[in-house]
C-alpha cells in the first residue's frame, strides 16, 4: 500500500468517529488531525527501539523494512495526511 492510500485508509478510519462533529467540514479537520496524532504515535514507538536499523519489519511476503526505513515511510503517510 503506498502511503498516500494509508493516508487515505487512516483518515478514513477516524472520519467515521468525527463526522458529524461541529461545523460541516470540520469532522475531516478533526479526524486528519487524529490520523496525524496516531502516525506521530507509531513514530515514537519505533524510535524508542534500542536499534531501529536492526529491526525487521515484515510488510508482506515479499518485502520488510528496517526501523529507519518504517520511520520514513510513517513520516511520507504523515506527509500525505496533511496534504488531503
Amino acid at each position: 500500500m503506498t502511503p498516500k492510500e494509508e493516508a487515505k485508509q487512516i483518515v478514513d478510519k477516524f472520519l467515521t468517529v468525527t463526522y458529524g462533529h461541529g461545523e460541516y467540514g470540520s469532522g475531516v479537520t478533526r479526524a486528519k488531525e487524529c490520523a496525524i496524532i496516531y502516525v506521530d504515535g507509531l513514530i515514537e514507538e519505533i524510535e524508542k527501539l534500542h536499534k531501529p536499523e536492526y529491526v525487521a519489519f515484515i510488510i508482506d511476503q515479499e518485502n520488510q523494512m528496517d526501523g529507519y526505513e518504517r520511520i520514513e515511510h510513517w513520516n511520507q503517510v504523515k506527509k500525505e495526511i496533511q496534504a488531503l
